[in-house]
């Protein structure tokens, strides 16, 4: 595939996303850990299930969608630990809506993970795809002097 601006924009974006929910999923185990995803009034116990085989094709669908520039070198059994990741984060990330009043700290913990992410993609990204006419520093061969 050719990498073109439209595509970098879309896999940055994708980085992004995946790193929102990330965040999003730390922000709803705080809610699980506190209690306030068990309140009695609270409906994501009881979609609970529905939310986990959800959770299960977003996972598959992600790990097909981004096989070639997320974590590429993880090939074997992606859709596997796709399924696996989207069954564990998808419903914690539904969590983040039982925080209440400590919302502004998933949304900090959304904002990190879609920072940190971008900027782990970016690095890896100019490593992999040097610009048209960049210097490159490598190292010179060693020169063998020989004399007769």
């Amino acid at each position: 595939m050719r990498v073109t601006t439209f595509v970098v924009f879309w896999r940055f974006i994708g980085a992004a996303g995946i790193g929102a929910g990330v965040g999003a999923a730390v922000a709803g185990l705080i809610a699980v850990l506190t209690g306030r995803a068990f309140a009695p009034a609270s409906p994501w116990l009881t979609a609970l299930p529905v939310l986990i085989v959800f959770g299960a094709l977003v996972g598959i669908a992600v790990a097909r969608l981004t096989r070639f520039w997320l974590l590429p070198a993880i090939a074997r059994r992606r859709l596997l630990w796709g399924t696996l990741a989207g069954a564990v984060v998808v419903p914690l990330a539904i969590a983040i809506g039982q925080l209440g009043n400590l919302l502004a700290v998933g949304m900090l913990l959304m904002l990190v993970g879609a920072v940190t992410t971008t900027v782990v993609w970016v690095r890896w990204f100019r490593a992999t795809h040097p610009a048209p006419g960049a210097r490159t520093y490598a190292a010179r061969p060693r020169q063998v002097h020989r004399t007769r």
